[in-house]
């Protein structure tokens, strides 16, 4: 009897493979048992396909320009500089509509804020002109006056992206509470009610009494938040440059491409200013507490993007291999 069932014990150990072939590695199954399945191709859509087709241009754009600082230096004809000048301009302008967390956090903080059109159009060409003077200053002061290393020049932008997103977490958490801190003045007396809703009738924002305050410290905080960040594409045509013996030329590329890039943030502000200010006119038509709510609840949301993106972009940094 044991040896019956010693036998019956390796005949099913034997017959395993055959009863439960998805156990085994591909290359053992039996030969009638057909393969897996492929993996269905992954389905990308619109957003995904254009901000590929911006990266490709961007890195294009990139490689057109270190070629071109070359022919400048070697032809110095007028029509070399005219191209880099050009190329400088289209990379700004590309580099501005592709991913990067300055657009997010400039609506964000418009949204949240009392902003005008005026003012979304200066804080977005301020922030981009701080970017081009950060990448400039990095370049020329580390590798040309202390004569660092291009690869020490280029990580040292680790520590300007700390500062940068740590800027912007305390920005956020600065206009948060003055989000929160504001929504409590609108209830004090009914005259006081009255001159805001009289306010509103003549075209200004109902609901600015709960919107977060500006000052000059949070102005000054998001462009540099914005700006202290240098633009890689700024950093690598001045380090290109400065190895061809024509830093001036990549400085003056620097310069044309943070144009391109105010032009482009600019009207990103003017969108978002222009939709928040009709998303709350839309509000104040059905009452004026209606407006007054919903000016605070955007800047409630506006800071809490501004706090929330900061900190995982800080997080992100920091990670993955912030200098000690």
């Amino acid at each position: 009897m044991p040896r019956a069932l010693a036998v019956l014990l390796l005949a099913l150990t034997c017959a395993l493979p055959l009863l439960w072939p998805a156990a085994l590695p591909a290359q053992t199954r039996p030969l009638f048992q057909p393969p897996p399945p492929a993996a269905p191709p992954v389905e990308t859509t619109w957003w995904t396909r254009a901000a590929q087709a911006v990266r490709e241009t961007q890195a294009q754009l990139g490689r057109d320009l270190a070629g071109t600082l070359r022919a400048v230096r070697t032809e110095q004809s007028m029509l070399a500089l005219a191209t880099l000048l050009l190329l400088s301009f289209a990379y700004g302008v590309v580099h501005a509509a592709g991913p990067g967390h300055g657009k997010v956090v400039l609506s964000s903080y418009l949204v949240a804020s009392r902003s005008a059109v005026r003012r979304g159009i200066l804080l977005a060409s301020a922030a981009a002109g701080v970017q081009a003077i950060s990448a400039i200053a990095l370049v020329g002061l580390l590798a040309v006056l202390i004569g660092m290393t291009q690869r020490a020049t280029a990580a040292a932008v680790t520590w300007l992206d700390i500062a940068s997103y740590a800027a912007i977490v305390l920005l956020g958490i600065w206009m948060l509470v003055g989000a929160l801190r504001g929504g409590h003045h609108h209830h004090h007396h009914p005259a006081h009610a009255n001159d805001h809703h009289a306010h509103a009738h003549h075209g200004h924002d109902n609901g600015n009494v709960a919107a977060a305050p500006e000052s000059r410290g949070q102005t000054l905080m998001l462009v540099l938040g914005l700006g202290i960040r240098p633009c890689s594409g700024a950093v690598l045509v001045l380090l290109f440059a400065l190895g061809q013996g024509v830093f001036l030329l990549g400085v003056l590329s620097a310069a044309v491409m943070a144009l391109g890039t105010a032009i482009t943030t600019s009207a990103l502000a003017v969108l978002t200013v222009v939709a928040r200010h009709t998303a709350l006119r839309l509000a104040s038509c059905r009452s004026s507490r209606i407006g007054v709510l919903a000016a605070r609840g955007l800047a409630i949301v506006g800071a809490l993007a501004i706090v929330g993106f900061g900190a995982l972009l800080l997080s992100g940094a920091w990670g993955a291999g912030a200098p000690v």
